[in-house]
């Protein structure tokens, strides 16, 4: 039995090929597309998978729980200090664990430049 895909395939080359001779500036802008479009699915997957598909590094994650304060039904801080962490961690008698995170206030200056303000 014959594939006719295979007998075709040098045909199907030398006429991409004389196309692509033909009008290099389409040939140059499509497999700058193709590259961009390829890679901009790869990043959007890679974030994708990092934070959505992959497991979280814990035992049972299932169990997480987050903690925020709330006003009226409200969320209104979920950050804490670094004191309030390892008090709540000092004190701790129900969960496993205290992970905490807490915002940082930095000043960034380049050559002199004038400092800009960051929160990290």
């Amino acid at each position: 039995m014959k594939l006719r895909f295979v007998e075709d395939l040098p045909q199907d080359f030398r006429l991409a090929f004389r196309g692509m001779r033909a009008s290099p500036a389409f040939s140059w802008i499509t497999v700058l597309l193709l590259a961009l479009g390829i890679g901009a699915n790869t990043s959007i997957f890679s974030f994708v998978n990092a934070i959505l598909l992959k497991q979280l590094p814990v035992r049972d994650p299932a169990r997480l729980v987050q903690m925020h304060d709330s006003e009226n039904g409200q969320q209104q801080n979920d950050a804490y200090s670094y004191s309030f962490v390892e008090e709540l961690s000092r004190r701790n008698q129900v969960f496993d664990g205290v992970f905490g995170r807490f915002t940082v206030c930095v000043n960034l200056t380049i050559h002199g430049a004038s400092a800009e303000p960051l929160r990290g």
